[in-house]
């Protein structure tokens, strides 16, 4: 019990030193800063076929990690579990501090594309995936040269 203490007081303990040293110490630097916003999205027909193109791999990839667990090992099961509580807590964290840029989003593509990957890797017909795949390829073809772009 005691190591935990020492584990988890022991980063403050130098952050408030390293403060008091430069002479920063004060509350707005030991307290965070915390905000919740909605970030504002343009709306438009790319940014519908992106969604498209994203949720449904993804619910499909869900449906069958669900169809095969029970098939799946005790310790297998639980993996999958826990991939899914840390989308569940990930898809909270662009929303606090958040600006207008995508950097607060990589924790969400970890498990996300994990789900997503099982629609290509689990799919019982063939030919789900591969058209899932070349609808994305012209996709991002049409986006680059008829759409906004970067």
């Amino acid at each position: 019990m005691v190591s935990i203490l020492a584990g988890l007081v022991t980063p403050l303990y130098f952050f408030v030193i390293y403060l008091f040293v430069t002479g920063h110490l004060n509350r707005e630097n030991l307290v965070p800063y915390f905000s919740i916003n909605i970030p504002t999205i343009q709306q438009s027909v790319w940014m519908a076929g992106t969604a498209f193109l994203l949720l449904v791999p993804f619910l499909a990839g869900g449906y069958y990690v669900q169809d095969g667990l029970r098939r799946m090992l005790i310790q297998v099961r639980k993996g999958w579990s826990l991939l899914l509580l840390f989308l569940l807590g990930s898809m909270f964290i662009p929303f606090v501090n958040g600006g207008e840029s995508l950097e607060n989003w990589v924790l969400v593509a970890i498990p996300f594309a994990a789900f997503h990957a099982c629609t290509y890797l689990y799919a019982g017909l063939r030919i789900l995936p591969l058209l899932l795949f070349w609808a994305t390829v012209a996709f991002i073809i049409g986006f680059q040269y008829y759409g906004p772009g970067w």
